[in-house]
């Protein structure tokens, strides 16, 4: 997972210092246009799915390894990588599974942006005071979407793994159907994790390689 987040890191920054770099010499040419800035941005959203759809395979193997530890398999380092012998499926579910979560975000969550903005511009004097409170419903609304979509898909990866001929939506559709009436349960047991969680951020995550088996 240290090396997935690495790597991941990594590579965004050297993209976006390169956009950035770009960006500077425009300016300094005067050439910098509002198009630029679109095909820029555009230029990014695909590098970072990109970046996303290569990587995938290996917090998904990192996942396998303790379920196959805990089955009492065999296992070795090549096993963090082992996602890659079945890449475009576990890939291509893992991608889906993302869109899935950012496509009920923006569901939900659009239309309160564009409710507070059309509410803002309507009343100035109450939009200053508002802002700060509809931005942080707005965080809550994103969150508590995150959270109960991320527990109906938590099952998925493990379902990869013990069912080899389901893939994409076929496989998010059984967490779903698995998960279905056990999901304030999953709640209530990643609860139990917060405290850990905060203590393994203080000590800069080093905690985590403890933790992260029990997760």
């Amino acid at each position: 997972l240290l090396l997935y987040q690495s790597l991941q890191v990594i590579l965004n920054l050297i993209f976006v210092g390169s956009l950035l770099y770009f960006s500077d010499l425009q300016i300094a040419t005067g050439t910098y246009t509002f198009s630029s800035f679109i095909v820029l941005l555009i230029c990014t959203c695909i590098f970072a799915i990109a970046i996303s759809f290569m990587l995938a395979p290996m917090p998904w193997s990192y996942q396998i390894l303790f379920l196959r530890n805990k089955r009492g398999e065999r296992y070795g380092f090549s096993s963090i990588f082992s996602g890659y012998k079945d890449f475009f499926r576990v890939a291509g579910t893992s991608l889906l599974l993302s869109g899935y979560i950012v496509f009920w975000v923006c569901y939900f969550v659009l239309p309160f942006v564009a409710f507070s903005a059309i509410f803002c511009m309507s009343f100035p004097l109450l939009g200053i005071i508002a802002k700060p409170i509809l931005f942080f419903v707005g965080l809550v609304v994103a969150d508590i979407i995150i959270i109960a979509k991320g527990i109906s898909y938590c099952l998925t990866p493990y379902i990869l793994y013990d069912y080899p001929n389901l893939k994409y939506d076929a496989a998010i559709e059984l967490s779903k159907a698995m998960m279905k009436g056990h999901k304030w349960q999953m709640f209530r047991l990643t609860l139990t994790f917060v405290g850990y969680s905060m203590i393994s951020l203080i000590t800069l995550n080093i905690a985590f390689l403890w933790l992260a088996p029990y997760m």
